[in-house]
């Protein structure tokens, strides 16, 4: 395997025009409470701390007492034996680990080191795994155990060049937490950072699951790595059954260059409720995605009572911050019961096939953005309803977040929801803003772009320089491309309808877009064809350089910059990265 990084390094302007908004729009942000009824993620996150606990716990009635460290300074230990014992192994590396070694497998010989005697952990704060490269060895852990566990305190991991791979933790004790499954291949005390690797085959079951692949508390971080093909299954008769982060679930998880790609989530429960909180990538305090890509998730909830799906490729109850990202081909698909909602019936609730945001009441997370990045093919689907109500929707994104969601020079295309927003959907709280961006081919049957549903803060939808249209309505849908309950500001924009007043001088046309494709840059767009009523009919209102597309593809050319993300320029491969001659 040949790991490359990303097309496009260096940031454009609008990243740096952006933070600016973003730190504006924070300092006049107040934390609020949460309405009645609403998801009440302060308690959510108080769960999770619980939850962690028992993880800890349960580690070691599992495996007793951790490895007592050798009285020796911090140095590199070489691996020159590929077995899983003896003198020279990994497996006494681990045993025999001190805080601060680093673990040298690059002279091995071997394609793989197959754990035959359970997981390699280790008690001690800081421990560096070296390898040869992610397609020279294995740590292969045979479906067994969970491959790699560090324990200490501090608990930083880091591991570079390898494949772990075949991870299975299984745990089904009694109590409410007692039989939580984390960290199907990787498990941290507080840290992990993984470069140049992959991490695969991986999964994890229990009443309660977090990161089938990754599990940390702390930062877990991700460069020029790929993490493919996790399990995450949360079954349970006797309680409820929640799942978060179906591959990774940290503290807070920051993506570079990376991608996540495909995995199977499902939570299950015949007596209580069930639901799934970031089918892909959780983070406790946020979630950034930079050149990176998460795909391919399918969840299904299944429960006697409420049900609720939160982000079928990434979830968080603070921020998700993407630039030059793609969350594409992910699906939240939930069954509720008939049953009243332990929870309120706002867990009755299916939302953010792709992406899906809240905030922790009483706190003012940083708000988010979503920058040069194409949220596209992913599904919100709602089967039968709960209790009174059915809430949710946002094919694309879901957002009940209570501070500004920013999207600029974005693509949000062929997104789906059987409720509210086919694009996106946002409840009650922070302000929505989008510009230099495009939301196209979307599907809902209320709302076919944008649902702005809910009354508890008087915000605009605010909408500059943005295409809106070619979105249509499943059935006997509203075929009206933004349904809000608030009014639109903004200009220079091409919306096909709205079921309130649009700002003065909105072009209403066919907007005459291309399909989604690679039209160049590192994510795909809609190309304006000849004739499209948005080219040149546009702003700049943040002075960004490039469109969506990057280095090399200007932001305005001609008379003026296009509506949307994508700008039409001669031969668009980028020949004025560096000015005109």
């Amino acid at each position: 395997m040949t790991f490359t990084g990303s097309k496009h390094t260096r940031k454009t302007p609008l990243v740096a025009a952006l933070a600016i908004a973003l730190g504006a729009s924070l300092a006049g942000a107040s934390a609020v409470a949460a309405p009645a009824g609403a998801f009440d993620a302060e308690r959510f996150v108080a769960v999770q701390r619980e939850q962690r606990a028992a993880i800890e716990r349960q580690f070691l009635l599992r495996h007793g007492p951790l490895p007592t460290a050798p009285d020796r300074p911090a140095g590199t230990v070489i691996v020159s034996n590929c077995d899983d014992s003896g003198p020279g192994s990994l497996r006494e590396a681990f045993t025999q680990a001190v805080s601060g070694d680093v673990i040298d497998l690059t002279a091995l010989s071997c394609s793989t080191i197959s754990l035959t005697s359970g997981a390699l952990i280790s008690g001690v704060d800081y421990l560096t795994l070296n390898g040869p490269g992610a397609d020279q060895l294995a740590i292969d852990a045979g479906g067994n155990d969970r491959a790699i566990a560090l324990m200490g305190s501090a608990g930083k991991l880091t591991i570079d060049g390898l494949t772990v791979r075949n991870g299975s933790y299984v745990y089904d004790g009694p109590g409410t937490y007692a039989s939580l499954a984390a960290g199907g291949c990787v498990l941290a005390e507080q840290y992990v950072t993984i470069s140049n690797s992959v991490v695969n085959h991986c999964s994890a079951s229990g009443k309660s699951v977090h990161g089938a692949a990754i599990n940390a508390t702390g930062a877990t971080t991700l460069v020029n790595s790929i993490v493919s093909d996790a399990t995450a299954s949360a079954q349970a008769d006797d309680l409820s059954a929640t799942i978060v982060g179906g591959a990774i679930a940290g503290g807070a998880v920051y993506l570079t260059d990376t991608r996540v790609l495909g995995a199977d989530v499902d939570a299950h429960t015949t007596t209580a409720y069930a639901g799934v909180f970031g089918g892909g990538v959780f983070g406790m305090y946020g979630v950034v995605l930079t050149g990176s890509t998460v795909s391919g998730v399918d969840v299904q909830v299944t429960a006697a009572k409420d049900a609720y799906a939160k982000g079928g490729g990434v979830g968080s109850p603070m921020t998700v911050i993407m630039d030059r990202s793609t969350v594409s081909g992910n699906r939240v698909q939930g069954t509720p019961g008939t049953g009243a909602g332990e929870q309120g019936v706002y867990f009755s609730a299916i939302s953010g096939g792709g992406v899906y945001i809240a905030s922790v009441p009483r706190t003012a997370p940083a708000p988010s953005s979503i920058v040069n990045s194409t949220i596209s093919g992913n599904a919100a689907i709602c089967d039968g309803e709960a209790g009174e109500y059915t809430r949710g929707g946002g094919g694309g994104l879901g957002t009940v977040a209570r501070v500004p969601v920013l999207i600029a020079n974005s693509t949000i295309s062929g997104n789906s929801t059987n409720l509210k927003g086919g694009a996106l959907y946002t409840r009650d709280f922070g302000a929505l803003t989008l510009t230099n961006s495009t939301i196209a081919e979307n599907r809902a049957d209320f709302g076919a772009a944008i649902a702005d549903n809910g009354t508890q803060f008087p915000y605009a939808l605010s909408l500059t320089s943005s295409l809106v249209a070619a979105n249509v309505a499943f059935g006997a849908g509203t075929p009206v491309q933004i349904e809000t309950v608030h009014a639109i500001e903004g200009a220079s924009n091409l919306i096909a309808s709205a079921n309130v007043a649009l700002p003065a001088g909105t072009l209403t046309g066919d907007p005459l877009l291309g399909p989604l494709a690679d039209n160049g840059g590192p994510t795909w767009t809609h190309a304006l064809l000849a004739g499209s009523p948005a080219i040149d009919h546009g702003a700049n209102p943040y002075t960004a350089e490039y469109d969506q597309r990057g280095e090399g593809y200007l932001r305005e050319y001609g008379e003026a910059a296009d509506i949307g993300a994508y700008e039409v320029q001669p031969l668009s491969d980028g020949i004025f990265a560096d000015g005109f001659d």
